[in-house]
C-alpha cells in the first residue's frame, strides 16, 4: 500500500528534511494514521507512531510550545509534540505502542529550556493515563506509564527537578486512592528508574529524595 511505503520511507528521509517535516498537512496525516480506529491497521498505526518520533527529533519547532515562540500563552497546547503525547496517551495501549510513546516523551522533554513548564505538564498527563489504565485492570501497563513519568526527572532540565519531585510526592501520597497501588509500590518503581539513570549530576539528589520518601511512608522502598 502507498501509505505503508510512505511511512517506511519517511524515517529514512527525515534527517535531510529537517523543519520541512513540520508542515501541518504532514503532521495531521501522521496523527490520523496513529489512530488504530481510523486506519484499521496495526502496521500502519505502529509505523505512524515511529514517524512522529522522527519528526520530533529532526524538526525542533514541533517540540516548542507557542508560548516559547513568542505568542505569550503559557499553557498553549498547540505544540505538536504536546498534542501528540496527549492523543497517544488517550489511546494507550490500544492504538499506541509503548516504545514510540516513551521515545516521544523523552525527546520532547529533553528539548525544553529551564523555564519551560512542558516537563511538568507531561508528567501530569502520564499520571492521569496511569490511573486510567490501572482502573481498567492493566497493572503492568499502568506501572510502565508511571515509570515513564518518573523517568522524566532523568532528562528534564536540572532546574525543574525539584518541581517534578514535588509532583511525584503528591502522586505517591495519594497512590492508594488513585493508582490502585501503594506508596511502597510507586517508590519501588522510582528506585528502578533511578538505577537506570546515568546522569550523576542529578542522581545524588534523586537518591536522597527517595530515601526521605521511603522513611516518610514508613519504611524503605525495595532498592
Amino acid at each position: 500500500q502507498k501509505r505503508t511505503f510512505f511511512l517506511r520511507m519517511l524515517p529514512v528521509m527525515a534527517p535531510n528534511l529537517g523543519e520541512d517535516l513540520a508542515q501541518t498537512r504532514l503532521l495531521d496525516l501522521l496523527m490520523l494514521f496513529s489512530d488504530r480506529n481510523a486506519t484499521h491497521s496495526d502496521e500502519v498505526c505502529k509505523l505512524a507512531h515511529e514517524c512522529v518520533c522522527q519528526v520530533l527529533v529532526h524538526a525542533p519547532s514541533t517540540t516548542r510550545p507557542k508560548a516559547e515562540c513568542g505568542t505569550g500563552k503559557e499553557w498553549d497546547d498547540c505544540c505538536f509534540g504536546i498534542s501528540y503525547v496527549e492523543a497517544a496517551l488517550r489511546r494507550y495501549p490500544l492504538s499506541t505502542p509503548y516504545n514510540p510513546l516513551a521515545m516521544a516523551v523523552v525527546t520532547l522533554v529533553r528539548a525544553q529550556g529551564e523555564e519551560s513548564r512542558v516537563p511538568e505538564r507531561i508528567c501530569r498527563m502520564l499520571a492521569a493515563a496511569a490511573v486510567r489504565v490501572a482502573e481498567a485492570g492493566d497493572d503492568v501497563r499502568a506501572s510502565a506509564v508511571r515509570k515513564l513519568m518518573f523517568g522524566v526527572c532523568g532528562v528534564a532540565p536540572l532546574g525543574q527537578v525539584a518541581r517534578l519531585l514535588a509532583l511525584y510526592e503528591d502522586e505517591i501520597g495519594d497512590s492508594r486512592g488513585k493508582h490502585g497501588a501503594g506508596p511502597h509500590d510507586l517508590l519501588t518503581e522510582f528506585a528502578a528508574v533511578l538505577d537506570a539513570i546515568g546522569d550523576y549530576n542529578r542522581k545524588p539528589d534523586l537518591s536522597s529524595w527517595l530515601q526521605r520518601m521511603g522513611t516518610r511512608v514508613g519504611g524503605q522502598a525495595r532498592l
